[in-house]
């Protein structure tokens, strides 16, 4: 939780920079209050379980449980939105419950189930409810994130203080949580947002879900999980889920793949 803090000042204070620049102070403080409300749960809320579930349960297993957040997109979509399931996206919810159930085989029902598994499963139902609901909202950028990043600061860096002891990162260490904070931390979730508020993020869907393969495969090479054959099906059936789910963006259909749907192939 030290990292966290120090990660979303860091994105606050790069926020404020941005705010200053382009005179966008006014616009930070009369930020909606629905808007925020969101953002808290969906961004700094999200982020922090997934810390948790990482740190309650192998890093490989909780990134496979959390790309399992496009069936959560689906089934929200369908209750709150009266969406129709396509028949790919229906093979995909039972890919990705197939998933978990992979990953999670003989821990659930027994007792032996960790906190990290229920914390991960959490992540991805707050990640998917953030990824259909964003479409919904006032178009965003830094002013609206400026003070989530500071509430974030607060709540992580109270939760280290109490619970955690102080470790002063050396130059290195530094450098990468200002790296974090500024681009995997405030650049990606502001790009992801406006993707899905402008209904153009399906050129950035196959990049997203490669995710859990990159990650476990280098946990893998680093020796931080144990390789095996469970795990590697898990992987594939998460990141085919995900494909699958977004088949109607993607013009995904059982005989033929068209990308005509996709921005990055409609600039003028």
């Amino acid at each position: 939780m030290q990292i966290m803090s120090m990660v979303f000042l860091v994105a606050f204070a790069a926020c404020s920079v941005s705010n200053t620049i382009s005179g966008s102070w006014k616009k930070s403080l009369r930020a909606p209050v629905s808007t925020l409300v969101f953002l808290l749960f969906g961004v700094i809320l999200q982020q922090i379980i997934y810390v948790c579930a990482v740190s309650n349960a192998p890093p490989a297993e909780v990134d496979v449980i959390v790309y399992i957040w496009p069936i959560v997109s689906i089934l929200l979509s369908f209750i709150a939105f009266r969406t129709k399931f396509t028949m790919l996206q229906l093979v995909s919810v039972f890919l990705g419950i197939g998933a978990v159930a992979l990953v999670m085989k003989g821990k659930v029902g027994f007792g032996n189930a960790s906190i990290g598994h229920y914390l991960a499963l959490l992540s991805a139902i707050l990640w998917g409810i953030y990824s259909v609901m964003a479409s919904k909202l006032p178009k965003m950028d830094c002013s609206q994130f400026t003070f989530i990043f500071l509430v974030g600061f607060i709540i992580a860096f109270a939760y280290h203080t109490y619970f955690e002891k102080f470790v002063w990162p050396d130059v290195t260490q530094c450098c990468m949580i200002v790296y974090i904070g500024v681009l995997p931390n405030l650049a990606a979730y502001l790009l992801w947002t406006n993707a899905m508020q402008s209904k153009t993020a399906s050129s950035l869907l196959i990049i997203a879900y490669s995710k859990p393969i990159a990650s476990v495969t280098l946990l893998c090479i680093f020796g931080y999980v144990e390789a095996s054959w469970a795990l590697a099906a898990a992987t594939i059936m998460v990141f085919v889920s995900g494909v699958l789910s977004a088949s109607d963006n993607l013009k995904l259909r059982w005989g033929s793949i068209t990308f005509q749907n996709l921005p990055f192939m409609n600039y003028k």
